[in-house]
Parts: C-alpha cells; sequence; structure tokens
C-alpha cells in the first residue's frame, strides 16, 4: 500500500504508525477496527500456511479501493 501511494517519506512502518495514531488500526496487530471493514476500507481473510507439516492459520488485511482513496486523502490532508 505505501508502494501504492508513493508519498515521500511514509514507507510500510511510517503508513501503519499514522493509521494506528488515528485508530484505524489496533495497536496489537495493525488489523482494521471493525468499523473500517463495515465501511469497505479493509477486508481480512484467512490464509492456512503449512509449516513442518502443521496446519497454521493466519490472517490477511486486503486495502479495497475505498480505503485506498480515504488514506491517500489522510496522507494528503497531513501534507497541508
Amino acid at each position: 500500500m505505501a508502494k501504492l501511494l508513493n508519498y515521500p517519506g511514509v514507507g510500510r512502518n511510517k503508513l501503519f504508525e499514522i493509521l494506528r495514531d488515528r485508530k484505524i488500526l489496533q495497536e496489537k496487530d495493525n488489523t482494521p477496527y471493525q468499523k473500517y471493514m463495515d465501511n469497505k476500507w479493509f477486508r481480512v481473510i484467512e490464509q492456512k500456511n503449512s509449516v513442518d507439516g502443521e496446519v497454521r492459520i493466519s490472517f490477511k488485511t486486503l486495502v479495497l479501493q475505498k480505503g485506498i482513496i480515504k488514506i491517500r486523502e489522510i496522507l494528503e490532508e497531513m501534507n497541508g
């Protein structure tokens, strides 16, 4: 997402920090709050991975088109 937006000085970690500060992402694991999933900014999908023959489940956050637009607006607002 950070590469897609290509804002100077805003990489992955900085973008996570901005979204956590604005209470869009949760502090503990960077997953979006339910409000933003309901508003169609994000979708969380379950992924199954096999590690040493053991199946593990993880979650992946996808940013939807509306989320891209809103996050871009947040970055533009910050840069005046």
